[in-house]
């Protein structure tokens, strides 16, 4: 049975068929999380940088400590380092943490 014209539906459903249509290919187009990710067991991340100096090879150490005592100050637990720098002459290093709770 092919629906040849809209006379066949009343209008308040023609409505209430577009809208939903455009609802989920806007949904879809724009990359909408599901309704289930908004149910409070979202993921959330976050950047920790720490800073360290030692004239005895510890800096990377001070400052990988540093960047975790702030993560866990702020209640991230599980971190994973993601960039770190070693200013020339090894004396200063800095790290950045990425962090998720």
């Amino acid at each position: 049975m092919a629906i040849t014209s809209g006379a066949a539906y009343p209008e308040a459903v023609m409505k209430r068929m577009v809208t939903a249509t455009l609802l989920t290919v806007s949904a879809a187009v724009l990359g909408a999380a599901p309704p289930a990710a908004a149910s409070g067991s979202a993921v959330e991340t976050r950047q920790f940088s720490g800073e360290g100096s030692s004239s005895m090879g510890l800096a990377y150490y001070y400052a990988y400590q540093q960047a975790l005592m702030k993560a866990d100050d702020a209640g991230f637990g599980d971190c994973v380092l993601i960039d770190s720098y070693t200013w020339p002459g090894g004396f200063d290093v800095w790290v950045l943490l990425e962090c998720t709770r």
